[in-house]
């Protein structure tokens, strides 16, 4: 923990009676973007900005409270606070005091920061206000920086909340569980089935994540960590190593094969150029591009990145075939069509969800119809009632991924499903 201003702080916190404690509220303050004035205006204007908000911050507790400019472009005070019943947590402390001290500063005499100074607030009221200070410090910042508005040019708060708080630390557990997971290989292939609706055969397959020692943590909360940490670029590019291994050895050793697809995540497509890490991968195994298949997202933006049509000629001149997963649901879905590039749509299963109305008949006999005239492959996934599956027909349908058939299923399972349609 940083120490110089904060010992002030601290002094006061040990000294105050348990009463005197719950008078008060404890305020962590940050000037957003601080690095900004440095940067524009340079250092001396830069001190003079935390001199500004310093002085404000005292002037504004003088006589109720107690403040101090702790470390670089961060300020901490008490303040008296007083809870009225007939409003919220919210709107107390803004009524209490955080509205009047955000518009002193924001309305600010210095023209440079005038309506164009943001700050960010940790709070904690005399409820929390108790047990070890270092505690209490850590649980400002935390608190503080959790708000979701914490990133906009917005001035923006959060109050202390137990319950938050141990969500962000068992996130951030989850999190370093993740990294060891991924360092210790216990991320596995699961495969769910593609499935020519005419033949009942499996055509093909969707290659899945699943941690082996998840325990009771579903895919559901460690994924999107996957995600946002970006341990999903190196968890997949190992899971496709796997696959490509199943792919050559099976071939070598004359067992049926499927192509199999993958899902490509936009941070990997576009800001690391993945897609000649996942190639060398191919030619290093030796993996025909006939039996590959990337997925890409929906949400990715065809029409503002001349990179894409660059990344999928990439893999078309490799004989690698391109879909776009849960058409449908984003604005890059007719992009696509429109611009070409692209073998398969997957036909996102909100489609498929509810009763078939006329409207829903519509929509996916039109959709089947365009994509015929372009050239580009269905694939229906989410399917689970045989309702779907016989308008499926119908209209023309070929292909279904979906609970109807087969739910996703361990490497081992599905390729004794192979076996078995090999020998029937």
């Amino acid at each position: 923990m940083k120490d110089n201003g904060l010992t002030f702080i601290k002094e006061l916190y040990y000294n105050f009676s348990d009463e005197e404690r719950k008078k008060y509220a404890l305020v962590e303050v940050n000037i957003k973007n601080f690095q900004y004035y440095n940067a524009k205006y340079g250092e001396k204007y830069g001190d003079s900005v935390l001199k500004n908000v310093y002085e404000i911050i005292t002037n504004f507790v003088d006589g109720r409270g107690y403040a101090n400019h702790t470390y670089a472009d961060n300020f901490h005070f008490f303040i008296e606070y007083k809870e009225n019943k007939e409003l919220n947590e919210s709107e107390n402390v803004l009524d209490c005091f955080l509205l009047e001290l955000i518009k002193k500063i924001f309305f600010n005499s210095d023209p440079i920061l005038y309506n164009n100074i943001f700050l960010s607030f940790g709070i904690l009221l005399p409820n929390s206000l108790h047990g070890n200070f270092e505690e209490l410090i850590t649980k400002l910042g935390i608190t503080r920086k959790s708000c979701p508005q914490i990133k906009s040019r917005v001035n923006s708060f959060e109050v202390y909340d137990n319950n938050n708080y141990n969500k962000y630390v068992r996130k951030l557990d989850l999190a370093k569980r993740l990294t060891e997971a991924r360092i210790n290989n216990e991320f596995e292939i699961h495969i769910q089935p593609k499935v020519n609706i005419h033949t009942d055969k499996i055509v093909g397959g969707e290659v899945l994540l699943r941690w082996s020692k998840s325990g009771d943590i579903p895919l559901y909360e460690y994924l999107p960590l996957l995600i946002e940490y970006e341990e999903i670029y190196l968890v997949d590019l190992n899971n496709f190593r796997k696959a490509c291994h199943y792919i050559k050895e099976g071939l070598n050793n004359k067992e049926p094969r499927v192509p199999l697809s993958f899902n490509i995540t936009n941070v990997a497509l576009l800001q690391k150029n993945s897609q000649k890490e996942y190639v060398a991968i191919m030619e290093e195994i030796g993996v025909p591009g006939e039996y590959i298949e990337f997925e890409l997202l929906e949400d990715i933006k065809f029409q503002n990145d001349k990179r894409i049509p660059e990344i999928l000629n990439f893999f078309k001149e490799r004989g690698i075939r391109c879909s776009l997963d849960d058409f449908g649901t984003g604005n890059s879905s007719f992009a696509f069509l429109i611009n070409g590039g692209i073998d398969s749509i997957k036909l996102d299963r909100m489609f498929f969800r509810g009763e078939l109305t006329k409207e829903r008949k519509f929509f996916l006999k039109h959709i089947f119809e365009m994509a015929r005239e372009v050239n580009v492959d269905i694939i229906s996934e989410g399917v689970e009632d045989k309702e779907y599956i016989d308008y499926l027909k119908e209209i023309g349908g070929e292909f279904v991924q979906g609970f109807y058939y087969y739910k996703p299923m361990p490497l081992d399972d599905f390729q004794k499903l192979l076996n078995s349609q090999e020998i029937n």
